[in-house]
């Protein structure tokens, strides 16, 4: 990731673009929420489109101490990560590994836009 921010840094800069008016969705959502926070004056501002910030408060996967810390802090942080890992991480990363990659899709989906939820988006 150090290697991408230094890229966006580095072209946002060759333009002589800054501060610039950022975009990103899912990773480089993210990257673009790390250069403002890593580099604030090149940013003017930002728009955020499912930015996988789970990073910000545990690491993948999360390390049992940094769960236990999270759920003293922040509690119901804690209880949403712990929730995805168990109704949607675990189990679609297993039927992945069964070759089920029709089941994980579904059971990922779910966990991320609600039980059915998937099924909704997909056929819109």
């Amino acid at each position: 990731m150090a290697e991408h921010l230094d890229d966006l840094q580095a072209l946002l800069n060759s333009f002589d673009a800054v501060p610039a008016h950022v975009l990103g969705h899912s990773y480089g959502a993210f990257l673009c929420l790390m250069l403002a926070i890593k580099e604030p004056s090149l940013v003017r501002s930002l728009v955020l489109a499912e930015p996988p910030v789970i990073t910000l408060f545990v690491s993948t996967p999360p390390k049992p101490l940094e769960l236990l810390k999270l759920l003293v802090s922040k509690p119901r942080t804690a209880a949403a990560i712990i929730n995805f890992g168990a109704k949607g991480i675990v189990p679609a990363t297993k039927a992945f590994r069964l070759g089920d990659i029709e089941a994980g899709v579904q059971i990922f989906g779910d966990a991320v836009f609600g039980h059915g939820g998937y099924n909704r988006l997909s056929k819109s």
